[in-house]
C-alpha cells in the first residue's frame, strides 16, 4: 500500500455537514458581533424587522445549525471509528516512533479528521449557538 491509496477517514457529506456547520456558525457570529447592527434595526429596501420576526429569524438560523451540526456528529461518530480500526496497525507503528509514508499519512489524516472536521466544528457550533441565544434573549426583554 502506497500513501495515495489511503482512502479518506470522513465520507464527502460529512464533510458537507462540516462546511454548513462552519458557515452557519459563521453567519450567526457575525450578526451578533457585528457592532452597531442588529436585526431589528436592519431594513433591506425599506422593509423594517420587528421583534417576532427577528425571533423567527434567529429560530431558523439555530434550526439550521442544530441540523448540520447533528448530520456532523452523527456522519463523524459512525465512520472514523471504522477508519481508525481499519488502520490501526500503521496508527500503532506511527506512535511506536516509524516515521515511513504510509503510517505518517495515515497518522496526518487521522489527526486531521479528529481536530479540524471533529472538534473545531462542534466547538464553532456550540459557541455560536451560546452567543446567538444570548442576542435572541435580550430581544425578549424578560431580564
Amino acid at each position: 500500500m502506497e500513501a495515495k491509496d489511503i482512502p479518506p477517514p470522513l465520507s464527502v457529506r460529512t464533510l458537507k455537514h462540516r462546511r454548513n456547520v462552519m458557515t452557519t456558525g459563521g453567519i450567526i457570529l457575525v450578526v451578533a458581533w457585528v457592532p452597531l447592527w442588529d436585526l431589528q434595526s436592519f431594513a433591506p429596501l425599506g422593509f423594517k424587522f420587528g421583534t417576532t420576526a427577528a425571533l423567527v429569524i434567529w429560530g431558523v438560523m439555530f434550526s439550521v445549525l442544530v441540523y448540520f451540526t447533528r448530520g456532523l456528529a452523527l456522519g463523524v461518530r459512525a465512520e472514523l471509528p471504522s477508519w481508525q480500526q481499519r488502520f490501526e496497525v500503521h496508527l500503532r507503528k506511527y506512535k511506536e516512533g516509524d516515521m515511513t509514508p504510509v503510517p505518517y499519512a495515515v497518522a496526518r489524516m487521522n489527526r486531521r479528521a479528529v481536530w479540524t472536521d471533529k472538534y473545531l466544528p462542534l466547538f464553532i457550533a456550540a459557541f455560536s449557538l451560546l452567543v446567538g441565544l444570548s442576542e435572541a434573549i435580550q430581544l425578549l426583554d424578560i431580564f
